[in-house]
């Protein structure tokens, strides 16, 4: 038998196991400056898939040289690892494309391998296209549900598909989803507001359930901006969600929400008081007219504050247009704009995990967090909330308050380890 080694990983977020030598799989942080990347790293005899968790990259397959112990290899969208490997331990540096030399330490750990069973379910008037994300080799696991954010998305979207595969490869089932209209389901979220799309969600949930891998008591959800409207929406009526992560998820109404973010947008382009205030009173009708849809002196307001405001010098060069109130665009804001998550969450008693980045732009970070200590104090809820500095929307950073890369991005690794900590506390 050959010999094993007992590696202990000094991350959170791994999973320390006996492996042989020859047959480790790799974690490791690449660090340059301030900004650090997780990667991980499956190996096989027929060759390594390397993940950058911190790009949301899911698995590829790479090439490597090695060599008496020294090992080369490429990151994607990093630069060129050269190292040497011995009892455990990969350690050496990485080049990025711009000359600069980065550090880079990783250590054996056990990756799960996975299977990806692709199934449809039925959901009200649809037909939904899923995959769910089964780690090999494990029994009774967790289980995620991954919810879309705003825009079109389905398993294809490479940062979506990612999450299936960095779960499952922690011993996580995951459930992904193809967005009502795309991929393989049918319907069209356009068309519909968020509780059709939380209905999909609880119906994932109910295959979840009857899967005879995950845990039936450790099934949660986890959305991503406007992903955690819909996630309470799921949990409320349902008794089989355990739990929910929220990420950059906005606690106000969404029109209070769009708000922020279009003020948000007029401070990074420097507008001054006079053009915010005209931008804000032209955004304030265009919602009465969504709000509104047959009501004529509602559009032509709007349509009069346009021309009036298009011959301000301010306005020439990129005239206010009103959308036709036909515009689908117009058709589902009405059935979104007022929807308001805190009465949902008042009723809802699970614990949640929620992380913001400092510097959200979509997201007010302020009003968020009084939102979330009122309710962990009038409510006593079971709030666990992380705020990273120097992030945005989505984790990714170093960004400053206006939203300026100050470097190559990355979200933090930190940022995984409690993603996978708190899921394995329901286990």
């Amino acid at each position: 038998m050959k010999n094993k080694y007992l590696f202990i990983i000094s991350l959170a977020i791994l999973l320390s196991c006996n492996l042989p030598h020859d047959q480790n799989d790799w974690t490791g942080i690449v660090t340059r400056n301030n900004t650090e990347w997780l990667i991980n790293i499956k190996t096989a005899e027929v060759g390594w898939t390397l993940s950058v968790p911190s790009l949301w990259l899911g698995y590829q397959e790479i090439e490597r040289s090695e060599n008496k112990g020294q090992v080369s290899f490429d990151i994607p969208e990093l630069g060129k690892f050269q190292g040497n490997m011995d009892s455990g331990h990969l350690v050496g540096t990485v080049s990025f494309p711009d000359s600069t030399i980065a550090t880079a330490k990783f250590e054996a750990t056990k990756l799960f391998d996975f299977k990806e069973e692709k199934i449809t379910y039925n959901s009200m008037d649809a037909t939904i296209g899923a995959s769910i994300f089964v780690p090999e080799g494990i029994d009774k696991a967790p289980a995620v549900v991954i919810l879309h954010g705003g825009g079109n998305s389905d398993r294809s979207n490479a940062g979506y598909r990612f999450y299936g595969e960095f779960f499952a490869s922690h011993g996580i089932i995951c459930l992904l989803y193809d967005k009502r209209g795309n991929g393989e389901s049918t319907g069209n979220w356009k068309e519909v507001g968020f509780d059709p799309r939380a209905v999909d969600v609880r119906k994932a949930v109910e295959i979840l359930k009857k899967h005879p891998k995950v845990n039936p008591i450790a099934i949660g959800l986890k959305g991503v901006s406007q992903g955690s409207w819909v996630a309470g929406l799921a949990a409320s009526k349902s008794k089989d969600v355990s739990f929910i992560i929220n990420v950059s998820g906005p606690l106000v109404p969404v029109v209070e929400a769009d708000t922020y973010a279009l003020l948000s947008e007029l401070k990074r382009e420097k507008a001054d008081s006079i053009f915010t205030a005209d931008n804000i009173a032209l955004w304030h009708l265009s919602v009465n007219v969504n709000r509104n849809l047959t009501d004529d002196k509602a559009y032509e307001e709007l349509q009069d504050l346009a021309k009036k405001m298009n011959i301000k010098d301010a306005f020439k060069e990129n005239p206010y247009k009103p959308s036709s109130r036909e515009s689908w665009w117009r058709n589902w804001y009405n059935h979104v704009l007022d929807y308001d998550p805190q009465p949902t969450l008042r009723k809802l008693d699970i614990p949640m995990l929620w992380i913001f980045g400092e510097y959200d732009s979509e997201s007010d970070l302020k009003r968020n967090l009084q939102i979330l200590e009122t309710f962990k104090k009038e409510y006593s809820k079971d709030y666990n909330v992380i705020v990273y500095p120097n992030a945005g929307h989505g984790i990714m950073g170093p960004i400053d308050s206006l939203d300026n890369e100050l470097g190559p991005l990355a979200t933090p690794p930190k940022y995984f380890e409690e993603n996978l900590k708190f899921i394995n506390g329901f286990k």
